[in-house]
């Protein structure tokens, strides 16, 4: 059997539409009229792709923010070869080795 599917709709149209039905069979619909409003109105000013480019930036810097202490934390602490062991058998489709390599001191 095909399978038969709706036309793509945001979440936002999917909302107003049922929205819409509810009014239609005499409900009160399930948005409030100011809040539609201020919705649509955000809708129509926010551009996705440079919320996009401001959120990867942002992530940038936090990242940049946050190297030097994840450096100091990779010396300090050492490679986990026990979960790096696990990981690989994981990857490579087979049981995994007994932990005979002892897990990095923990300070």
């Amino acid at each position: 059997p095909r399978r038969v599917y709706d036309a793509p709709r945001t979440p936002w149209e999917r909302l107003k539409e049922f929205d819409e039905a509810d009014r239609a069979a005499g409900g009160p619909g399930f948005i409030p009229d100011d809040k539609r409003e201020e919705i649509e109105h955000t809708l129509a000013t926010v551009n996705p792709a440079e919320l996009v480019r401001r959120i990867h930036d942002i992530q940038d810097r936090l990242e940049a923010l946050a190297a030097p202490r994840t450096a100091r934390l990779a010396r300090r602490m050492g490679p986990d070869m026990a979960y790096l062991n696990k990981t690989l058998a994981r990857i490579a489709g087979v049981e995994p080795e007994d932990d005979e390599t002892p897990q990095a001191d923990a300070d």
